[in-house]
């Protein structure tokens, strides 16, 4: 019988009563989900999705680290043109808006950040509320509603979220990049209105969730789920938390968003549960210690194995992880529809392959440690996975596959000894196709490479990498 939960006593430093149970296994066992597939947004052709967003606190505040400089401008010149990493950055409107309490100075720095190439632009509100419900049970906490105090404003849903995402399409950020992304402030509350604003303006919505699980919080309790439903609506949560928790509300140590290393591997380890998301402030530029941690940060998530999205990216993908339905025609057929930018699923417990010539619409998969990870693929209305009844035999797949990938595959096609590929990725990346003949030579042709033609090996189980690779076409072929 599953032993899904046990009593451990107490916890030595805290002498907190504390349970240890395996959620995993317990709501396996008892929603019955054993060997069926899961939705998977953390993972994009079996490679961990990474992102990273800035709430806009501090933005014009001067930097401790060179007076002449605000936050912003730290940031900037030391994170934003430094790192090849896709990164959504937002502006609380009321700060730089002339005509609340904005200037010449914040407005055009504004500017000057949304048109950087790496830069997602976003809206951390108008005023930066504390707290979005009127009726917020703690509200005697704060001395005002919103952060910034303009005058003659009172706090007003159609400013915090219409008017702000408006101003920075219209005033701030390039044509070709409007304002999509709201990033929730304060207390990451919002009601179900204020939800329902974003939802009907088409805007996405991300904030709340503050996981953190490292030496201190050594629990999967303090892992927050993927979104938080409010009456019909969604609001869609971080991957790992901000400095805010790590520094205890910047009173020590300043450092101490480095420790945030730990809570991703342990959201990767043993299972994969959490994107990446280096989530911070930019008043992360005002000490020399927040600003090497951040830092550091970066440098750390740059040598995983990642595919790198912009945040605006990941929440869709979570759109499809909530929309997915799965109607399983027999064991080991299984159809996925309505999954739109969720385009993995994953099987925790499962010795058989996919059937690449029975099923349908499947790109490929990758086997590692928590499970078989089946990629699926984009812009279908549904797509079928087909199990080989053989557990160990490959037979069934001896057409080339896509192991992982790095970005986007969104055209794979096989004629004869020839693949054609359509990829699209953030900077360069790279993949790994499967199903191929081993120590077999392939030449790879690409708008971007140096040489016109690489020769490049496969190796002795056919499965031939190809890295540096960007967005474009790619024709591989036998030699």
């Amino acid at each position: 019988m599953l032993k899904a939960a046990s009593c451990s006593g107490k916890d030595p430093i805290t002498f907190n009563l504390q349970w240890h149970i395996n959620p995993f296994l317990f709501f396996e066992e008892s929603l019955g989900l054993k060997g069926l597939p899961r939705p998977d947004p953390t993972t994009l052709n079996g490679t961990r999705v990474a992102f990273s967003h800035i709430d806009a606190d501090s933005f014009s505040n001067y930097s401790r680290i060179d007076k002449n400089f605000k936050c912003a401008e730290i940031i900037r010149d030391h994170i934003l043109k430094k790192y090849d990493f896709p990164i959504t950055a937002s502006v609380i409107v009321g700060e730089i808006d002339p005509n609340a309490l904005g200037n010449p100075d914040n407005f055009h720095l504004a500017k000057e950040i949304f048109a950087l190439p790496n830069i997602e632009p976003a809206s951390h509100s108008y005023s930066h509320p504390f707290y979005w419900n009127p009726k917020y049970e703690y509200k005697e906490e704060y001395e005002q509603q919103y952060g910034i105090h303009i005058p003659g404003y009172t706090h007003d849903s159609k400013t915090e979220i219409d008017y702000s995402m408006e101003y920075i399409t219209k005033e701030l950020s390039p044509p070709e990049k409007p304002c999509r992304v709201f990033l929730w402030s304060g207390n990451c509350l919002p009601m179900e209105s204020d939800i329902a604003r974003c939802d009907a303006l088409g805007y996405l919505n991300i904030n709340g969730g503050d996981t953190v699980f490292d030496e201190y919080n050594d629990s999967y309790t303090s892992v927050a789920p993927l979104y938080r439903k409010v009456g019909e609506r969604y609001q869609f949560y971080i991957g790992q938390a901000n400095e805010n928790i790590l520094t205890n509300l910047w009173t020590h140590p300043q450092y101490g968003f480095k420790v945030i290393i730990t809570t991703m591997k342990n959201t990767e380890n043993p299972r994969r549960i959490k994107p990446i998301d280096i989530y911070y402030h930019f008043f992360s530029g005002e000490h020399l210690a927040s600003l090497k941690a951040i830092s550091d940060v970066y440098e750390w998530v740059l040598k995983q194995e990642i595919a790198k999205v912009y945040t605006s990216e990941y929440i869709r993908m979570v759109k499809g992880f909530i929309n997915t339905r799965m109607q399983i025609d027999k064991k080991g057929h299984y159809t996925i529809e309505d999954y739109g930018q969720c385009l993995t699923m994953r099987f925790d417990s499962e010795d058989r392959t996919p059937d690449l010539i029975r099923s349908k619409n499947i790109l490929g998969y990758i086997r590692e440690p928590q499970g078989l990870y089946v990629s699926l693929i984009p812009n279908k209305k549904k797509a079928v996975i087909v199990l080989s009844d053989d557990p160990v035999s490959n037979s069934n797949n001896t057409m080339p596959y896509i192991k992982k990938a790095s970005g986007w595959i969104t055209d794979f096609q096989v004629k004869g000894k020839r693949i054609n590929l359509a990829y699209k990725g953030f900077g360069t990346g790279k993949l790994t196709i499967g199903g191929l003949e081993p120590d077999k030579y392939y030449t790879v042709k690409g708008e971007d490479f140096k040489e016109k033609n690489l020769s490049i090996l496969s190796d002795e189980k056919g499965f031939l990498s190809i890295k540096d690779i960007t967005t474009g076409i790619l024709e591989i072929e036998a030699q």
